[in-house]
């Protein structure tokens, strides 16, 4: 019988890790979890994403028919606009490069 991995933090706060839980989909948490484990220095540190799948994709939030097929080249566009869009919102720059690769970066307040 196979045991159950859960709960993961419980676990790894027993075997004295720092354990971080945060909003995967929340830039300012990931950031501070990054920080906060950077200037952890004695213990090593678990960050715990709770996330959705497909998230800020209409059509493919939550939805586990996409966690195994690709967009047509139609849902694509629409995704990528979609999630362009969530991103703006989220304060993430997006810089597009010459052979039209995305790069992200926090926005400056």
């Amino acid at each position: 019988q196979v045991m159950s991995t859960e709960p993961i933090d419980k676990k790894f706060d027993a075997f004295g890790w720092n354990v971080i839980i945060i909003n995967g989909h929340d830039f300012s948490e990931i950031n501070q979890a990054f920080q906060e484990a950077k200037e952890t220095k004695l213990k090593p540190t678990l960050i715990i994403a709770k996330t959705i799948k497909g998230k800020g994709v209409s059509f493919m939030e939550d939805n586990n028919a996409w966690h195994s097929k690709a967009p047509s080249a139609e849902e694509y566009k629409i995704a990528m606009a979609e999630l362009e869009t969530f991103l703006y919102f989220c304060k993430i720059n997006i810089e597009i490069g010459a052979k039209n690769e995305r790069k992200y970066r926090l926005a400056s307040d």
